[in-house]
């Protein structure tokens, strides 16, 4: 096994690219993993991340050719796992507490239909508790008008339950989200934590899931998403790539589709 030497930096103000930079580590001869990755996306248009339409259909169509081996998910059913998008919209005039109330009420359900959901989401752990958890702590604080900054953060692993023998444990790989508002700016920036952070798996749409997740954040705290910031401290391609030749033939066609100028697009996901 071997591993890049030092920081990877990666920064861009559309997610598709940001994310295929960060694939693209992993087409360098040796490399099976990078400690750490960081991807940093920025410049958001009314807080929403410009995606380009060719570099995630090209992910979307090599995730879905291994979903019956591997049972890979699409972006935006492991984005949902982070920010449940689609039902939010279904209850923003009802407000976050019926939102969150709804979301625990269909835990069970998302439970048995995937058994990667038995220990919970992201979400769920997030809002768990009374008051709406950890995030409705978050917001509740803010918008009571304290601006402690040590308050606005949510942590995902809990030892108690995550601390295990097990050779290989699966959830949770997202430990620690923070929220980081500028006044000054009027912008929410977000910062996430992975222990481990796959790549080809999942990170698209991690990344997605974090920018609902933080234009939901902002929008109830009256500010703008304009930032994020996710920290892999160990980042690997996945398990449904196995070779080396299969990584570098979707690099490949991935930097094709850039290089092909493809339009690119404010992401409405």
């Amino acid at each position: 096994m071997s591993s890049s030497q030092g920081l990877i930096l990666v920064t861009s103000d559309n997610l598709s690219i940001a994310w295929s930079k960060a694939f693209a580590q992993f087409s360098q001869p040796g490399v099976t993993e990078v400690v750490p990755l960081v991807v940093n996306v920025r410049g958001f248009a009314n807080g929403f991340p410009p995606e380009d339409a060719v570099i995630r259909g090209e992910l979307e169509k090599a995730l879905h050719a291994r979903q019956a081996e591997h049972g890979t998910y699409l972006p935006e059913t492991t984005a949902n796992t982070i920010f449940p998008e689609n039902l939010w919209r279904l209850y923003r005039k009802q407000g976050r507490s019926a939102f969150f109330a709804k979301y625990m009420e269909l835990m069970p359900r998302l439970a048995k239909r995937d058994r990667r959901n038995a220990r919970g989401t992201y979400f769920s752990r997030m809002i768990d508790g009374p008051r709406g958890g950890q995030l409705g702590h978050v917001l509740d604080t803010w918008q009571s008008g304290h601006r402690r900054r040590s308050a606005l953060q949510i942590v995902i692993f809990d030892p108690h339950k995550d601390h295990s023998d097990q050779p290989f444990l699966g959830f949770p790989c997202l430990d620690y989200i923070t929220f980081t508002p500028d006044s000054t700016a009027n912008t929410l920036s977000v910062t996430a934590l992975y222990a481990t952070q796959y790549i080809f798996d999942r990170a698209y749409g991690n990344y997605l899931g974090l920018c609902q997740l933080g234009r939901f954040v902002a929008e109830e705290l009256g500010l703008r998403f304009s930032q994020l910031t996710c920290i892999a401290s160990q980042a690997k391609v996945g398990d449904a790539l196995p070779t080396k030749r299969e990584v570098h033939v979707l690099a490949t066609s991935i930097e094709q589709a850039e290089r092909s100028g493809a339009p690119v697009a404010a992401g409405t996901t």
